[in-house]
């Protein structure tokens, strides 16, 4: 059985919550497009830190002479020499790998270099962070790209600094060379044990021929 004072008191306040309701203005379709980018606007105009890039461009050749290392040279489009794509993504694999991210760290401070405090906050590598997260954040810093016709491998450093950007740049083009080089120098020698032990045995077994006979 219903309360008529309950009855009379819900039909009087239910009126005034649907005016009230209906009293609330709607977001506006503007201001929720210019106010994201006014705070954009202001964190890139006053409080993000430059960053700065360095490009060099590369493939990986086979030196012409038999058992030699692979090189890595600054390309020209109308080169012929021979170029490997399997050996571009060897490449590839290393450059964003943590042995890379370690000897950087231990040649350049890389780490405290992308911690630096003056960083701005958003940007910067966060002080807590463990070392899948330090991974993941050098990956971000260093951008391979292998052009599928020519193999030709492009590489891009960014740092806070054009000088840090650059030595990075370098630094992992030469541990990328020599990456490849001992990669290289193990097929080879092992191309060599190989032969060796072939000869070996073809030996061996003339000798038991010569005996048996």
């Amino acid at each position: 059985m219903s309360n008529p004072t309950k009855s009379k008191f819900l039909h009087r306040i239910l009126p005034f919550f649907n005016g009230a309701r209906s009293a609330v203005p709607s977001p506006n379709p503007l201001i929720c497009i210019l106010l994201p980018t006014l705070v954009a606007l202001i964190y890139l105009g006053s409080l993000a830190s430059d960053q700065f890039t360095c490009e060099s461009q590369f493939i990986i050749k086979r030196s012409n002479s038999a058992g030699s290392a692979l090189e890595l040279g600054i390309p020209f489009l109308n080169s012929k020499t021979s170029t490997s794509r399997e050996d571009a993504l060897l490449i590839q694999d290393y450059l964003h790998s943590q042995n890379l991210l370690n000897l950087l760290d231990a040649e350049l401070q890389l780490l405290a270099h992308y911690n630096d405090s003056s960083n701005d906050f958003w940007t910067r590598l966060s002080d807590n962070s463990s070392r899948e997260d330090q991974l993941a954040y050098f990956q971000k810093k260093i951008d391979i790209r292998i052009d599928p016709e020519s193999s030709i491998v492009t590489l891009r450093t960014r740092a806070y600094s054009p000088e840090i950007a650059e030595k990075i740049n370098q630094a992992a083009l030469n541990y990328a060379e020599a990456f490849i080089n001992n990669i290289s120098l193990s097929l080879a020698n092992a191309q060599v044990n190989f032969v060796h032990s072939e000869v070996e045995k073809a030996e061996k077994e003339l000798s038991q021929a010569r005996s048996a006979s």
